[in-house]
């Protein structure tokens, strides 16, 4: 198949197939030849495309790990360069596929979770754009949702969100701050647990919009 009509298939299998389904068709196919195209599919303009892309691209990413370690993280390094001021671009969705691949891959995770952190660190490689922003602590929190021993460290860069005019900033952050210690619960503002505000929130090939307070509630107290 060629390269465009590979690129097409996918496209029909993120717009039609459930996450499940997507993820076991691409995976027929050879993984080095998925990659780019799932990658150019995080500027999708149907928010379900990109969002899908990036489990995709996790899923493919981990198993490549699993026989080929220095591919993967080749793709890693691919990934990182385009948050990178010198690649051109702005990394949409970037932030978000390494959360999701390291998040499935524990190698990756061993090596890569500083540069995650990084993107919403002062001093380090901080990233200034809302949107990526999102996409940083989305990612963190999906690590944490896996590997949450990863990710102690990152505890004091999150509180500082807490007070974005971004509903979607500070109730990532919270729930990221969740996912790593649900003990913390009691250092995240009382006007922030309560947060009505609705916001987007994807998992497992699913967009939901619900209040900050209910996303914060799927984390149970400890």
């Amino acid at each position: 198949m060629s390269g465009r009509k590979l690129k097409q298939t996918i496209r029909e299998i993120l717009e039609t197939e459930t996450l499940h389904e997507g993820v076991k068709r691409v995976l027929f196919f050879p993984y080095s030849a998925t990659v780019g195209p799932l990658i150019s599919f995080f500027c999708s303009k149907d928010p379900l495309v990109k969002w899908k892309a990036v489990s995709v691209l996790g899923s493919v990413t981990a198993k490549i790990a699993e026989t080929d370690p220095d591919y993967a993280r080749v793709i890693m390094r691919r990934l990182m360069w385009s948050l990178n001021d010198e690649s051109g671009g702005i990394g949409w969705g970037v932030p978000e596929a390494m959360g999701e691949i390291m998040a499935l891959s524990d190698l990756l995770a061993g090596e890569y979770q500083k540069i995650l952190v990084s993107y919403i660190s002062p001093g380090a490689n901080f990233i200034e754009v809302p949107a990526l922003q999102k996409g940083a602590l989305w990612g963190i929190g999906r690590l944490a949702s896996t590997r949450p021993h990863y990710l102690n460290y990152a505890i004091p860069a999150l509180p500082k969100f807490f007070d974005s005019e971004d509903p979607a900033i500070r109730g990532l952050s919270a729930f990221a701050l969740l996912a790593i210690d649900a003990s913390m619960r009691a250092t995240i503002p009382l006007n922030l647990i309560n947060d009505p505000s609705p916001i987007e929130y994807y998992l497992d090939g699913v967009i939901t919009t619900c209040p900050i307070k209910s996303l914060l509630e799927t984390i149970p107290p400890v």
